[in-house]
């Protein structure tokens, strides 16, 4: 099929340059700017205005095999290339219940803010489900599209969707209803069950998470700290603090570091019951490590560990005094628009009861008149 080339003779688009081919059946294509792929194919349209402006709007778009046969059917509102075999093609005329349905309340402010809000929770699910490689190639809750690949005629992939995505593994088809769960197709356009997308994670107990060890990295000298211990101590009961529920608020008027203890080195752990056998486990390892290991390593390891500690505590105290000011700030700012708004409806009672006994005189006057 031969590709022309001529120049449009439109008051609105003069002298401008517009391809165009004939197929068989006697009609005059135009071809859409970067519509010739690299396989042949052509992406053309009835309206040469569209072929000239990307900006203007049709619903007769299609696309022609190399031999003029049509790939595509000519009722389309958009199709773009997404790699040499496949095509992301838009309905002119949706037909799925979802965008049909929103459509109907397309012009209710209600469901224009739900739809809305649901776009930007699927494109963000999709989007963490596609993972870094991910792009959103399709996205409109009022419209629907589909990936069609380029090897027979009208050979669609997926379901018509109002949210199509792509990542280096899978096409991602989603509806414009939020609770729908996303459909899978790999880059060959076979379908995928959702068990192996990985979308889910289950809950695993880190106790059953199988850990590898290579016998030849363990060390052949015993444990040389204490707090390597495997067996966790129980802890004694009269540790147990009885905490009053008001012990729990955070009051925002105070500064949240007033009264913060930091952590003292030479403080002990008290209260700790360890049984006798993991006592005599723990002489015999400090005694091998006082031959092995000298103190003061020790000590200073501890006395990093606390540090760290420490630091990570008040960096996360600062945070929340800062939230805690921000909130004050904006605690101070509604009361004070509170108290203008009450000094206005003060104002305004005045106004009423002074109307009232104005209103109260004048029935008076009506009164005697009469």
């Amino acid at each position: 099929m031969e590709i022309k080339r001529g120049i449009s003779q439109m008051a609105e688009y003069p002298n401008q340059e517009i391809n165009y081919v004939v197929p068989e059946d006697g009609k005059m294509y135009y071809v859409l700017r970067d519509g010739v792929l690299a396989n042949g194919c052509v992406i053309a349209t009835l309206d040469p205005k569209r072929a000239i402006d990307e900006g203007v709007v049709t619903d007769n778009i299609g696309v022609f095999k190399e031999d003029g046969t049509v790939l595509v059917d000519f009722n389309k509102k958009e199709i773009k290339k997404v790699n040499d075999d496949f095509l992301l093609v838009v309905n002119s005329i949706p037909t799925s219940e979802y965008v049909i349905n929103a459509l109907k309340n397309e012009n209710d402010e209600i469901s224009k803010t739900m739809m809305k809000d649901n776009s930007t929770t699927i494109v963000d699910k999709m989007m963490i489900e596609m993972g870094i490689t991910g792009e959103i190639l399709f996205s409109d809750a009022y419209s629907e599209a589909n990936i069609y690949k380029m090897d027979t005629p009208n050979h669609k992939i997926g379901p018509d969707s109002s949210f199509i995505g792509k990542n280096d593994t899978n096409f991602y088809f989603h509806t414009n209803d939020a609770t729908e769960d996303t459909v899978l197709f790999s880059l060959t356009g076979e379908p995928k069950a959702k068990e192996e997308s990985g979308f889910t994670i289950p809950d695993v107990p880190v106790s059953d998470i199988p850990t590898e060890i290579n016998p030849q990295e363990i060390p052949e000298t015993p444990v040389t700290d204490a707090n390597q211990v495997t067996d966790i101590p129980n802890v004694s009961e009269d540790t147990t603090a009885d905490i009053e529920e008001s012990d729990l608020k955070l009051d925002i008027s105070q500064n949240i570091l007033d009264g913060f203890k930091p952590i003292d080195e030479k403080e002990e752990i008290s209260n700790i019951e360890i049984p006798q056998e993991i006592e005599e486990d723990k002489s015999e390892i400090q005694t091998e490590s006082k031959e092995e290991e000298p103190t003061e390593i020790k000590e200073n390891s501890n006395s990093e560990a606390k540090d760290e500690v420490l630091d990570n505590v008040i960096s996360v105290m600062k945070k929340m005094i800062e939230e805690t000011n921000k909130l004050n700030d904006r605690i101070s700012e509604l009361e004070s628009q509170l108290d203008s708004k009450n000094k206005l409806i003060e104002a305004e009672e005045s106004k009423k009861t002074a109307l009232s006994s104005l209103l109260d005189e004048a029935n008076e006057i009506l009164e005697n008149i009469d």
